[in-house]
């Protein structure tokens, strides 16, 4: 068996997929641009990884968090090895300065409740997001107004803190 590369993120275990690279021959878009990122999986397989969450990393800082729904090919690849996502902009000015961007998923994204397994990976990026400790460095748009903890404590409540559950069932 292969040996990943390995780490724990806020206390969850994630594993190296791929790498980041401008390719010499570029894609050719729709709109008749040329399209150089691409992401080096380290393993082919990777592409059918099914729902996780996942975070981009430069050199060792976490600069994005997200997650996905199908599969890894299905949110972040076009052409088998071209990077598709929204934050590709990003990217090419920081590989330009010779560092590393990498992208680890969660190795096992899933917790079981009685019978039900249930995926977290949207639990997942929530608690990265929400405990961040440089939210300005992140290239994430949303999920900033986690940074007021203090408002989200006085306005977000839970269902059991406004009613009490037991007293609202009928007799």
């Amino acid at each position: 068996m292969n040996k990943f590369e390995t780490q724990t993120i806020y206390g969850f275990d994630f594993v190296k997929i791929g790498e980041f690279y401008e390719n010499k021959e570029p894609l050719i878009t729709r709109n008749k641009k040329p399209y150089n990122l691409c992401i080096n999986l380290i393993d082919d397989g990777f592409a059918k990884l099914g729902e996780s969450a996942y975070v981009v990393l430069v050199e060792d800082e976490i600069r994005y968090v997200g997650e996905y729904v199908y599969n890894f090919k299905d949110r972040w690849l076009r052409q088998e090895i071209y990077s598709w996502h929204h934050i590709d902009h990003n990217i090419p000015s920081v590989l330009e300065e010779d560092k590393s961007v990498t992208i680890w998923v969660t190795i096992n994204p899933y917790i079981t409740i009685g019978d039900n397994e249930i995926n977290i990976s949207k639990s997942i990026e929530n608690e990265i997001l929400k405990n961040h400790t440089n939210p300005d460095r992140l290239w994430n748009k949303r999920g900033k107004l986690r940074e007021n903890k203090e408002w989200i404590k006085k306005n977000c409540k839970r269902f059991h803190e406004i009613v009490d559950v037991r007293n609202s069932q009928s007799d």
